[in-house]
């Protein structure tokens, strides 16, 4: 058959064409993988220069608070020293042995921070990733005994190709030295472990408390004595106590009560030792704050919302919580019996069977024979990242 002139060449036509085309189109999809390679290589890079970052920030985290434990025989020694040579002349000011003990402390892990060569150049955590210690730098707080470091610490990973990738991580850490004003050498505020089902104690020889606004007071309180403020104070309520309205406040105080203690409306309690033999109350909203302590061996009913932080302990035979429970790192919750509802923060909530064992994870006051206050563990706090 004689083939029609307007078909010759069309077989290659088509041939290159789909040829053109399928290079194309894979081209296309060999850029698609490529470019998402690349995507994912960078993403990689980022997470593990933020690794390198998060270990720059435990390494110094360890560092300062190995410190700190290290020196704690050497500075209770300080403040018991310091201490007994006071008593022999005067009454003890507390607050500039406190400042004493904590001014030394700072000069240790500043001069331990300053040994370490990663403040003045980047140090390998994992080839090609390495972290510096950017800046850091002391500080005090409202609380007296506290020492606040706060560090930047940079995550970089070396790339000779083009700029270096790096990640930064902004933290503070808090050092608290002890309160050496609840030593049992200066009265023995807290309870013992060989006393702790008798946590009222026997023949309280302190006067009746007068008015209704305690300072620097050691006194028997009455069941309904309309107390408002209490400061720096060691109150007995043998009878209990019932506030039916108004705002209680408590600062830096001891309380110990052989009755239901029962307040309307509690405010902060700071830096305070509550110790009940039966029942507590509290019918509102209530932050137990800086290494308080409250030990209830009745029931603990808290109507409204209970925070606890600041190293602080709450230790009850049993616990109910009306609203919102939120245990900040450092502190924690112990209780017997049954508690339904959860809680909030990186604090610990701890379940116990008895009495005994209630003493064994609270660990209250001074615990050992050599009435040594127990050091609280150095906290992380407003970690941030760049």
């Amino acid at each position: 058959m004689e083939k029609l002139e307007n078909e010759k060449g069309y077989a290659l036509l088509i041939v290159l064409f789909m040829i053109v085309f399928i290079l194309t189109v894979s081209a296309i999809f060999m850029r698609g993988s490529i470019s998402n390679a690349m995507q994912e290589n960078r993403v990689d890079e980022s997470h593990l220069t933020v690794m390198t970052a998060e270990a720059g920030v435990d390494y110094t985290k360890q560092l300062l608070s190995n410190e700190y434990f290290e020196r704690k025989q050497e500075l209770d020694s300080l403040a018991n020293s310091l201490i007994a040579d006071t008593k022999k002349n005067e009454q003890v000011n507390y607050a500039a042995i406190h400042k004493q003990v904590r001014d030394k402390l700072d000069g240790y892990l500043k001069t331990r921070i300053a040994q370490e060569i990663y403040i003045a150049d980047y140090v390998e955590f994992t080839k090609p990733y390495n972290y510096k210690l950017i800046s850091y730098s002391f500080s005090g707080s409202m609380n007296p005994r506290e020492i606040i470091f706060s560090g930047t610490i940079e995550g970089k990973r070396d790339n000779k190709e083009s700029k270096a990738l790096t990640k930064r991580i902004n933290f503070k850490q808090s050092f608290l030295i002890p309160d050496y004003s609840t030593t049992s050498n200066s009265g023995g505020a807290l309870v013992s472990p060989s006393n702790l089902v008798k946590v009222y104690p026997d023949n309280i020889t302190a006067p009746d408390c007068p008015g209704d606004k305690l300072d620097s007071k050691t006194c028997k309180g009455s069941q309904y004595g309309g107390y408002k403020n209490v400061k720096n104070s060691k109150v007995y309520f043998p009878n209990g106590f019932k506030v039916a309205n108004g705002n209680f406040q408590v600062y830096n105080s001891v309380f110990f009560s052989k009755e239901t203690f029962e307040v309307a409306n509690m405010n902060d309690i700071e830096k305070s030792t509550l110790n009940l033999y039966k029942n507590l109350i509290i019918n509102s909203n209530v932050k137990v704050l800086q290494e308080s302590t409250i030990l209830a061996l009745g029931n603990a009913d808290f109507k409204g919302q209970l925070t606890v932080n600041g190293n602080s302990l709450v230790c009850v035979g049993s616990l109910s919580v009306g609203k919102n429970l939120t245990i900040g790192i450092g502190s924690k919750v112990v209780y017997m019996g049954d508690f339904s509802k959860g809680k909030k923060g990186a604090g610990e909530l701890i379940k116990v069977n008895s009495v005994n064992e209630l003493w064994e994870k609270c660990k209250l006051g001074s615990n050992n024979t050599n009435n040594n206050l127990v050091w609280p563990k150095p906290t992380l706090e407003d970690v941030s990242y760049e």
